[in-house]
């Protein structure tokens, strides 16, 4: 078959266009699978250089070929990619942790780029860079109208080599130039640890990067010993979306004992069905652990928070996790290119897997539905309780959270709440307040209030619209005029509305600027612990951890009879 095939592409002149990976597919065997992979790669090729050769505008093959993979790639699911060789450093930055820059987060308001966080100790901290900083040029290269990414490889480079920075300091206007020592920045993937109360320790983890299992072990230990009161740990893994997974088994391995399975995968390949146990003498067995998660807890967060359920090592309190049971793997590719591809789903150690889409099985628009009650499964935990398989980690306590109210929504969109707090920091500028009681109080937020009378914020809440379309209908009936007056009072009443949302969602927005103001004096260790005082997840774990009946109960299962 391969001489019949190379006999017939000579024939139609085409024999070029097969790469050296398409001769190696056809040398290696003489299946019909390896043939149908020949032949279309074939067809691929010869797409492109025909719509290279005549389409009627220019185009280039290279965005043509790389919108053919990304498009591939999206009829599988979402995490299997291919990394493009100038979006590598991006990537591992994000697995590694490391990179060489400046620490410091930075976004575009009102036109300008502004610093609007800095990394403690790190080299834009040394070199008297601040939060609230308008920056106009790195190394003498304007960043007038450059967006995000551009900005952040100008930042970004070597370390030990020097970022020339000029910057305009907000309320003054004074313009200042600093050179900045670019550092290895290591992003900690335990960004904050500490205690909520005497009794209670707390670890918070943002990611799981390369090596931070050992960044999660350093962090219990320290507070082990510098807390030997401590009788509980509340492990934070809201907001991650996962990471390695043996650094998730690692983690386990802290509370669980050596040779306890935690995870296996299975997948098409033998190689990515495999077994995962504990491997390490466990480090505390008995400590009382809180997990917490929420709907953008996903991947490795999942397998930590579902294990430590299923094991009855920890009870989970939050929201529903995110639902992604799949494992990926990076491969090198030609030309200095990765691709991230799923190779397996896992499965906790009560045997469920907690994907909540089926990738598999597209809807007739290509859509994706999620799992059905009526097909998941219930597993057994350790202890006998029921868990379901196919809808991420249900908490063993909910905790409902409020839905983010418009007026949050476009307050944070504009920046106003990081803006407010640059005028309160330069009203209130020999402030030294602690994290753990500031609060703003009814005259900073009318101050707020006030600041915002000049800004723009409108946004059309659900009642404009529907009374958009109920006007549009009535045009269309010829019944606008005998309803006008009732319209207008509608509109009147609407706007009305809208005027007391800053009063009505008060308590909502006032955590917000309670944030934004205390990471402008204490960064984010200072946002971390203030935020302790309207987290509704830690305080609903701080009183499980006051009754320890109540956690004991949870763990032990249905009461056998």
């Amino acid at each position: 078959m391969f001489k019949q095939l190379v006999t017939y592409l000579k024939s139609v002149n085409r024999i070029w266009l097969l790469s050296p990976f398409v001769v190696l597919l056809l040398a290696a065997g003489t299946s019909e699978v390896l043939f149908q992979h020949a032949k279309n790669l074939d067809l691929f090729a010869e797409v492109v250089k025909e719509v290279s050769d005549y389409y009627v505008d220019p185009v280039s093959p290279t965005k043509l070929v790389r919108k053919g993979i990304d498009g591939m790639c999206k009829t599988l699911d979402p995490y299997t990619v291919l990394i493009a060789e100038n979006d590598i450093t991006d990537y591992r930055i994000k697995t590694t942790g490391k990179y060489g820059g400046i620490g410091v987060e930075f976004g575009k308001v009102n036109d300008s780029m502004i610093i609007m966080t800095i990394m403690e100790d790190e080299a834009a901290d040394k070199a008297g860079i601040q939060a609230g900083d308008a920056i106009i040029s790195i190394n003498a290269i304007s960043v007038a109208g450059k967006d995000e990414d551009e900005l952040q490889k100008l930042l970004t480079g070597s370390p030990g080599t020097i970022v020339k920075m000029v910057v305009r300091r907000p309320g003054t206007n004074e313009i200042i130039a600093k050179d900045v020592l670019r550092e290895e920045v290591k992003v900690k993937s335990v960004p904050y640890y500490g205690m909520l109360n005497k009794e209670i320790g707390y670890i918070l983890l943002t990611t799981f990067s390369d090596q931070c299992s050992k960044e999660v072990l350093e962090a219990f230990r320290n507070l082990k010993k510098d807390h030997p009161e401590m009788k509980g740990l509340v492990f934070d893994l809201r907001n991650n979306g996962g990471g390695f997974l043996n650094e998730a088994i690692n983690i386990v391995n802290i509370f669980v004992p050596k040779d306890v399975v935690i995870v296996n995968t299975k997948g098409k390949l033998a190689e990515s069905k495999h077994v995962y146990a504990t491997l390490n003498p466990v480090i505390d067995a008995s400590i009382p652990v809180v997990v917490l998660t929420n709907s953008m807890s996903a991947s490795a967060s999942e397998i930590v928070s579902g294990s430590m359920q299923d094991l009855e090592r920890a009870v989970v309190i939050g929201q529903k996790t995110y639902g992604k049971g799949l494992v990926q793997v990076t491969k090198p590719v030609s030309y200095g290119n990765q691709l991230k591809v799923t190779i397996a789903k896992y499965y906790t150690p009560s045997g469920r897997c907690i994907q909540v889409l089926d990738y598999s099985h597209r809807n007739s628009d290509g859509s994706v539905g999620k799992v059905p009650d009526s097909l998941k499964h219930p597993f057994k935990t350790k202890n006998g309780r029921t868990v379901y398989d196919g809808g991420g980690i249900e908490p063993d306590i909910a905790v409902a959270h409020e839905k983010q109210s418009q007026i949050e929504q476009v307050l944070e969109r504009n920046d106003y709440y990081f803006l407010y707090a640059l005028t309160y920091k330069r009203k209130h500028s020999d402030l030294k307040p602690d994290a753990r009681t500031f609060a703003l109080t009814d005259e900073d937020y009318n101050e707020f209030v006030q600041f915002l009378s000049n800004k723009t914020y409108d946004y059309t809440s659900e009642t404009e619209r529907q009374l958009n379309v109920f006007i549009q209908t009535a045009e269309k009936e010829k019944n606008s005029e005998k309803l006008k007056e009732g319209i207008k009072q509608l509109e009147a009443q609407i706007k009305s509305d809208k005027a007391k949302d800053l009063f009505k969602h008060k308590s909502a927005i006032m955590k917000k600027l309670n944030f934004e103001v205390i990471g402008l004096y204490l960064k984010q260790k200072g946002q971390t612990e203030n935020a302790f005082l309207f987290d509704t997840d830690v305080q609903e774990a701080l009183r499980l951890f006051s009754t320890p009946q109540r956690y004991e109960s949870i763990l032990a299962g249905p009461v056998k009879k």
